[in-house]
């Protein structure tokens, strides 16, 4: 080969290199560029999750603060009943002791 066909067939070679790296360029731009939108879509993503877990536990933390309220207003109500009942149950008791004592002094 002569010096000429050297030059030429190196220089098709550069060509061919040169080609190769470009599309290599270009792919690596296109998957840059698909990997910044799945990165905006995960990201999406994430955040309505989050939103979605914290609308969620909200709700669930309100539920279970009015249930335990109920739990302690129905609590006090039925000690309140229970207290008032044995009132009673003492007065009434303090009333029949009194009327037989009463009765047995007689």
């Amino acid at each position: 080969m002569t010096s000429i066909q050297n030059t030429i067939a190196l220089n098709d070679l550069v060509t061919q290199l040169t080609q190769k790296i470009v599309n290599v360029m270009i792919t690596v731009g296109e998957t840059t560029s698909k990997v910044e939108e799945l990165e905006k879509t995960l990201n999406s993503g994430m955040e309505s999750v989050r939103t979605e877990i914290k609308n969620k536990s909200e709700v669930i933390y309100k539920s279970l603060n009015d249930k335990l309220e109920f739990f302690q207003n129905n609590s006090a109500s039925k000690l309140s009943s229970v207290n008032d009942k044995l009132e009673f149950l003492k007065n009434n008791s303090e009333t029949k002791n009194q009327q037989l004592e009463e009765n047995l002094n007689k």
